[in-house]
């Protein structure tokens, strides 16, 4: 994995979250362990995570979208 090209992927993922699904910052923030000013760094000026803040949020994110995608798919009384 090239932790450069998994930004890149990251802050569309992140994107997608507050663009499409009205996630705010602090939401964000708090579902991958970091503060609400790193994201908006991250998004805004897109600054790099350091590689041990990218070894924490990397897989919760993973995680967080997972996530997500269940949920779009949730179909009830299945």
């Amino acid at each position: 994995m090239i932790k450069e090209i998994e930004m890149i992927k990251m802050r569309k993922d992140i994107k997608y979250l507050l663009e499409e699904r009205n996630f705010s910052k602090e939401t964000i923030a708090e579902a991958l362990g970091i503060v609400p000013r790193t994201v908006r760094d991250f998004i805004t000026i897109e600054s790099d995570f350091h590689k041990n803040t990218f070894d924490k949020v990397y897989p919760r994110l993973q995680d967080f979208m997972k996530q997500i995608k269940e949920a779009e798919e949730y179909q009830p009384n299945e």
